[in-house]
């Protein structure tokens, strides 16, 4: 009868282990099974993206074709017949495909953003996009320059 318990026991903690094994941890300390670790950053990677190729010309003084992306609110408003970000769908997302027309030479506009922060964009939206609430207003700056 004892080795039957500890049979059953031993059955459960390996069928535990495997699931935690399998298992991510999510920002709340609890598991959800197939749960990806995001690899975009908003801080590290999205705001220097922003602020270094965006906000020259898409901020509150200066908000070309009416796009300001200083602030979550400002960019997540619609724009163009559709909203700029769509957490978890970019080709949904008007920015992505504003992006897109300018790789394929159907744009006129001189954005100099590169296929590597395109795609960089691209993932942290598919990730949800997380803009940190307490993030203050973007401002534009100057992209730094290559050493000679």
């Amino acid at each position: 009868m004892k080795s039957l318990r500890f049979s059953t026991l031993l059955i459960h903690a390996v069928a535990l282990g495997a699931w935690l094994a399998c298992a991510t941890p999510s920002p709340g300390g609890l598991f959800k099974r197939g749960q990806k670790p995001k690899t975009v950053s908003f801080a590290r990677d999205i705001q220097p993206i922003l602020e270094t190729r965006c906000l020259g010309c898409h901020h509150a003084d200066k908000a070309m074709r009416d796009l300001n992306l200083e602030t979550l609110k400002q960019a997540n408003t619609s724009w163009r017949g559709g909203p700029v970000i769509v957490p978890g769908h970019p080709h949904r997302s008007m920015l992505v495909q504003f992006l897109e027309l300018d790789i394929t030479g159907e744009s006129r506009s001189a954005h100099a953003i590169s296929f590597a922060d395109r795609e960089t964009l691209n993932t942290w939206i598919n990730e949800g996009a997380e803009w940190p609430s307490e993030t203050p207003p973007l401002k534009p700056r100057q992209a730094p320059t290559a050493p000679q």
